[in-house]
């Protein structure tokens, strides 16, 4: 899992079970950065309140309500390229 910048976007890309995802890098609880927290077993795991979300729809697991922005992939000449619109 690593974070990139791009622009006003801060992108947090996630490779598990063999596939890419991006999600915002914010923790919709306060805002933390989840590139600060781990991913293991498909959950991203925010380091600053251990808030947990699937690393395949970005969906709440802890709390179930929450969910993070789920940004669309391409791979492009060999590039990855994410829809930030």
């Amino acid at each position: 899992m690593v974070s990139v910048q791009s622009g006003r976007h801060d992108v947090l890309f996630v490779r598990t079970a063999g596939e890419l995802h991006a999600f915002g890098n914010l923790c919709p609880h306060k805002m933390c950065p989840l590139a600060d927290g781990k991913l293991e077993n498909g959950v991203i795991t925010c380091g600053g309140h251990r808030w947990s979300f699937d690393a395949v729809t970005g969906r709440g697991i802890n709390p179930r309500g929450a969910t993070l922005r789920v940004y669309a992939l391409r791979v492009v000449d060999g590039r990855i390229e994410a829809d930030l619109s």
